[in-house]
């Protein structure tokens, strides 16, 4: 096999400590299962499968260690993978001698990662003297013929197989998934030799795994993109706005065939392979574009919520003839505590663990029940010391619920903290999506991302990408205008898209903002009039921003004609739904000519929710407090009626009330002339109160799904088990004020 361990130039580190650890980190787990696998083989000497997992480990880390500059081992690691590929081909095969000095290698391996950064601490010259001889010949005699293909191309893969075929496919969509923004990134900076090197290496790898497995298509095709991009790093070809193009292009196509794998035949990659062969040929090359400014600074962050000031790593396409995007990737500085001076630095080995996802599902569930017995054991606790007071161990008992309390809310958090994702993979998403809706649209915009290392629960980072891609795609569609129309209303010609997020006591806010036109209320009133949606009689009744909610509506659009991007009526009542279902808000800001700017409230985690519980009648239910705005206590003569419908006069504004009874069809409470409980509930601009019997006070309670039985039931989120092992139904109140008609939700 040919060698690829001059991939970087001699002489050449890579000094990103992230890297390395991470680096380290690997190479550490493949050489523990090196020694484990070589045991095995010993015993199975002719298990192709084992040999080609050993070969695969051994080939990642000399593509690694090349990639980072690491020569010794890069040289190191080649012969030793030229060994094992004579071993899998069938030129040689394995005995005694020869496993003793694979066993070797390993060893000497592992000394070249303990001395990373001196390898001349560790002497090679000895086993590599072997390992020559063995190629040789002199070791091993030929003895069988069996090759990889055969087992690739063979009906029975083996769960051995079918097992790194899927560690492929995670870490492949990893690699890919960063290509987009640093594609994007390359564009402001086209000599970026670190950045080269960094869109290289995940292409190699890619490639180089794809060889090993038998894709041959993907292997063909991401061979020619790695020597496009060969071409960039050795400065033979300029990073320009058509060679870009090619390049996320090419991506895109590779992520087809990731999702393709068993049946490549059915992709036609010869088109993509004439435009990287054109591009290698300088047929399509065009003139060099001199780097462009980078955008201006994030904007001042609000007082209440501080946050790092964003350091732009910007990607720009020139204006002509093609609009200009500037998509910023922050990576904000995170203040770190000074290091005592005997503090030894942490060994990045132990540093990380892979676990189970199912496995921390289950812990959660197990946080939840542990919840439930806490709050079972205060409530016994109350009663003891009411009956008890007096008794030498009720303030024992009181002593350790209180103790157990507070280990309990300390696991709780400790368990939701191993969920906790960086916002960071849905961000990705956004800047290669702005630059194609700009292309597409003949626009110019800035993309400005912040507080990507804001952290959310795996279940909520997992459903939240859509509904940001939809407001993202209508801010650049319907925000921003074109620069002939920025540049008539005395506008910068680039517009601005600026994404971010940001923590908020118990939840997290991210926010997009646009520059563009802004939404006039009126003229969405209009069209929801138009629709059936409202009537002309509810402009009395209506605040602007109550207005502009009408964009959330089934089937609402203001868009003149329908393209492929938006039109439909579709995606803004899908994002509010979708959002509803995290147990999220979503409400909206827009000033005609100033811009729009949507707000999306998330709660750290779905498990486990802070709630109002309340009594009605003989039952007793729960309010999720994110959607409580107040609670208050009224008498009768506060309630008046209009339209044949009570309200409450709020400050500013009027209210309507509606009892709890009659949204959930039960017989309602008669009105006897006593003081009546209010709870001010609100998602987005809506606000609603409802009249119940009884506030019974806060609680944590853990959210259990009613199961597919229910699915129907839209007013109620879940169910939770209480102290005394009752159930109560947890209200959804999202859906109970879409259920109610907007003549009942505002009166003003």
């Amino acid at each position: 096999m040919s060698s690829e361990g001059d991939d970087v130039p001699p002489g050449f580190i890579i000094e990103d400590e992230e890297i390395i650890a991470d680096f380290i980190v690997e190479a550490g787990e493949f050489l523990q299962q090196l020694d484990q696998d070589l045991i095995a083989l010993e015993q199975a000497p002719e298990d192709l499968e084992l040999l080609n997992g050993i070969f695969r480990a051994a080939h990642t880390i000399k593509g690694n260690a090349s990639f980072l500059g690491f020569a010794k081992l890069t040289r190191f690691t080649h012969q030793t993978e030229n060994v094992l590929d004579k071993l899998r081909s069938g030129e040689m095969s394995m005995n005694p001698e020869i496993m003793d000095l694979v066993l070797e290698s390993v060893d000497v391996m592992k000394a070249l990662m303990d001395n990373l950064r001196d390898e001349s601490q560790v002497d090679i010259e000895p086993t590599l003297q072997k390992l020559e001889k063995c190629l040789k010949g002199e070791l091993a005699p030929p003895v069988f013929e069996a090759k990889v293909a055969d087992v690739i191309s063979s009906a029975d893969f083996g769960d051995e197989m079918d097992e790194i075929i899927e560690d492929f496919k995670v870490e492949a969509g990893e690699l890919i998934e960063s290509l987009d923004q640093d594609l994007l990134s390359l564009e402001q900076a086209p000599d970026n030799l670190d950045l080269l090197n960094q869109i290289f290496r995940p292409v190699h790898t890619i490639k180089g795994n794809a060889s090993f497995l038998g894709f041959d298509k993907l292997t063909r095709f991401t061979h020619q993109l790695e020597n496009l991009l060969d071409q960039l790093r050795s400065g033979d070809k300029q990073a320009t706005p058509d060679i870009i193009d090619v390049i996320l292009t090419s991506v895109d196509l590779m992520k087809t065939l990731m999702q393709n794998l068993q049946n490549e035949a059915a992709i036609d990659t010869d088109p993509m392979i004439a435009k990287i062969q054109a591009c290698l040929n300088g047929e399509s090359e065009s003139a060099v574009v001199p780097p462009i400014s980078r955008v201006a600074p994030a904007p001042e962050k609000k007082a209440e919520t501080p946050k790092a000031e964003p350091a732009p790593v910007a990607a720009t396409i020139p204006e002509a003839p093609s609009p200009r995007v500037e998509a910023v990737a922050p990576t904000p500085a995170k203040p770190k505590p000074a290091a005592a001076p005997a503090a030894k630095k942490k060994d990045p080995e132990e540093a990380t663990i892979r676990v189970d996802v199912e496995r921390l599902d289950a812990l959660m569930n197990l946080a939840g029940e542990l919840v439930i017995a806490k709050n079972r054991l205060q409530q016994f606790t109350s009663l003891f010391e009411e009956r008890f007071s007096e008794n030498e161990l009720t303030e024992s008992l009181m002593l350790t619920t209180s103790v157990i309390n507070f280990i309990t809310g300390q696991f709780q958090e400790a368990v939701m903290k191993t969920r906790m994702l960086p916002i960071r993979k849905v961000f990705s998403r956004v800047p290669r999506m702005v630059r194609d809706l700009a292309r597409d649209t003949r626009k110019q915009v800035n993309l400005i991302m912040e507080g990507e290392d804001t952290e959310l629960d795996k279940s909520v980072i997992e459903h939240i990408g859509d509904p940001l891609v939809h407001i993202i795609r209508n801010a650049v569609d319907h925000g921003l205008e074109t620069p002939e129309e920025r540049r008539k209303s005395g506008k910068s010609p680039e517009g601005t898209v600026f994404l971010s997020a940001y923590s908020e006591g118990n939840y997290i806010v991210i926010e997009i903002k646009d520059d563009g036109k802004g939404m006039d209320p009126h003229k969405i009133f209009k069209k929801a009039v138009e629709k059936g949606l409202a009537s002309s009689e509810d402009s009395l009744r209506l605040s602007e921003l109550e207005m502009l909610d009408f964009i959330f509506a089934p089937g609402f659009s203001t868009a003149e004609t329908i393209s492929n991007i938006s039109g439909r009526g579709v995606g803004m009542n899908v994002v509010k739904e979708n959002i509803l279902k995290l147990d999220g808000l979503v409400e909206i800001d827009s000033r005609v000519g100033e811009g729009s700017t949507f707000r999306i409230q998330l709660p750290l985690t779905m498990a486990i929710v802070p709630a109002l519980l309340v009594k009605l009648r003989d039952y007793t239910y729960a309010i999720p407090l994110n959607n409580v705005v107040e609670t208050l206590v009224v008498q009768p003569s506060e309630i008046y009626s209009i339209d044949q419908k009570q309200v409450l006069h709020l400050r500013d504004r009027f209210v309507s009330l509606v009892s709890l009874s009659q949204i959930l069809s039960l017989p309602d409470t008669p009105d006897e002339g006593q003081k009546r409980y209010v709870i001010i509930v609100g998602v987005g601009e809506q606000r609603i109160g409802l009249l119940v019997d009884q506030l019974l006070g806060q609680e944590e309670v853990v959210i259990k799904t009613l199961g597919e039985f229910f699915d129907d039931v839209d007013l109620i989120a879940g169910a939770t088990i209480m102290g005394d092992g009752s159930v109560v139904l947890i209200l959804d109140i999202g859906h109970i004020l879409q259920r109610l008609s907007r003549k009942t939700l505002y009166v003003s």
